[in-house]
C-alpha cells in the first residue's frame, strides 16, 4: 500500500475515533466524569486521559519501530502513568479531548 493509499484510511480512522469519543463525552453530564464505580475502577475522565496517554505512547513506539527496526519496544505502564499524572492537568484546566485529530488535542476551559 502506498502512502497516498494509506493517508485517507489513517485520517478516516482518526476522525471517526475522535468524533465518536467526543460525542459520547458530550452526552454524559460533566458531574459523572469523576464518578468512580468502585475503588479499583477508573473514572470516565481518567479513561479519556488514558486514551490520550496511550495514543501518545503508540505514536512514539511506531516512530521508533520505523526508525529502528528490530529494536525493543518500550513498556507503557498505564497504572503508573495514572498514579503519577492522573488527570491533574485536565481537571485543573477543564480541558478535554476535542473532535480535532489527534484524539489528545485539548481545548482548555471547554466544558
Amino acid at each position: 500500500m502506498t502512502p497516498d493509499e494509506q493517508r485517507p484510511l489513517i485520517e478516516a480512522y482518526s476522525s471517526a475515533t475522535s468524533d465518536r469519543l467526543v460525542a459520547a463525552l458530550d452526552r454524559l453530564p460533566r458531574e459523572l466524569w469523576q464518578a468512580r464505580p468502585s475503588p479499583d475502577d477508573w473514572t470516565v475522565h481518567e479513561i479519556a486521559v488514558h486514551l490520550c496517554d496511550s495514543e501518545a505512547n503508540s505514536y512514539v513506539r511506531l516512530r521508533k519501530a520505523i526508525a529502528e527496526p528490530g529494536g525493543a519496544v518500550a513498556a507503557f505502564d498505564e497504572q503508573r502513568w495514572q498514579a503519577a499524572l492522573g488527570s491533574r492537568f485536565f481537571a485543573r484546566s477543564g480541558a478535554r479531548p476535542t473532535a480535532s485529530s489527534p484524539l489528545c488535542r485539548t481545548t482548555p476551559g471547554r466544558t
